[in-house]
């Protein structure tokens, strides 16, 4: 939401149908002479669209479109513009193409591509930069030979227009780590924070059901920008901290977590404050009664957020 704005882009539309004369025979090399009657198949388009939401007119109007066709991909609003960034293409491939929105010129301009290509990105504007995570394959471990992947950290740096490779963890897949959430970014109160979870069996159901639960990871990232002797940004890393205790939070298998006395609750790669709190002086676990009011409530449905509601009159400020 952006001055009472909401603004969506990309993604994809099943509306190419795939004419039979282009269906290929593997065993004979030559195409297929199946008729229209027997079969169809309809192939994913990329969109470049991009559409804005006025909240207080309660009207969606469309926009110049990006340069580059895109679906699952981060969006960041940081000085008057809002950056595309990476994502997939119709295919399925990953795309390092960065473009970003002049608010006040009302065009798209490229910007340089990601130094690695990733996916399930995520990405925040934090302290004047731009911090995009994404998770890509790694080298097999040389020892157990066992598959790895890597998360990379990549800074862009908007007033100098270039991206810097910040930090890289390769972790290895055990089968424990199969069953981890991707990594998402996550801003709250001027603190950057990297969620993700892990998805367990339950201790308190039936030990003969499975029943996920999940079990939080939250660091506190921070960036030390090294500068030059003209006091321009040089080295910029990104500094991970230990993870946050997550005490008093019960079992749920909406990626619930707690940061100083707020819940939150993790779901689809975004973060979102419950409005459950935990005093300082609790000894048990969140109440379960509140618990389940907020999920009763529809806030959650079947492991997704449901609906978001925006509140007009603080629009008009």
């Amino acid at each position: 939401m952006i001055k009472g704005r909401l603004y969506t882009a990309g993604g994809l539309d099943q509306s190419r149908e795939l004419d039979p004369d282009e269906l290929y025979h593997d065993s004979d090399s030559d195409w297929d002479d199946a008729s229209d009657d027997d079969i169809h198949f309809r192939l994913p388009v990329g969109k470049n669209h991009f559409y804005q939401y006025h909240a207080m007119q309660n009207k969606w109007s469309q926009l110049p479109a990006m340069n580059i066709a895109r679906n699952s991909f981060p969006m960041v609003y940081l000085d008057n513009f809002i950056y595309a960034i990476g994502g997939s293409n119709e295919s399925g491939i990953e795309i390092t193409d960065v473009e970003r929105y002049d608010l006040r010129q009302k065009e798209w301009k490229m910007l340089p591509p990601l130094p690695e290509r990733c996916r399930t990105l995520s990405a925040v504007a934090f302290k004047g930069k731009i911090i995009v995570h994404g998770v890509t394959s790694a080298a097999n471990n040389p020892i157990t030979l066992q598959p790895q992947v890597k998360y990379v950290l990549q800074v862009y740096h908007p007033n100098s227009k270039y991206w810097q490779r910040a930090h890289s963890e390769v972790h290895g897949m055990s089968d424990e780590s199969r069953h981890v959430s991707p990594p998402h970014l996550f801003l709250h109160k001027d603190t950057c924070y990297r969620v993700s979870y892990t998805r367990v069996p339950s201790t308190i159901q039936t030990p003969w059901v499975y029943a996920p639960i999940t079990k939080p990871c939250v660091q506190v990232l921070d960036l030390e920008v090294l500068r030059d002797n003209d006091g321009l940004d040089s080295v910029t890393t990104v500094k991970i901290g230990e993870s946050i205790s997550q005490e008093h939070i019960p079992e749920n298998s909406v990626g619930a977590f707690r940061i100083g006395n707020e819940v939150f609750v993790s779901q689809n790669g975004f973060s979102y404050c419950t409005g459950i709190t935990i005093t300082s002086d609790q000894v048990e676990d969140v109440d379960v009664d509140q618990w389940n009011s907020f999920i009763d409530a529809g806030g959650l449905g079947d492991g997704g957020m449901t609906c978001f509601t925006f509140d007009r009159k603080k629009l008009e400020h």
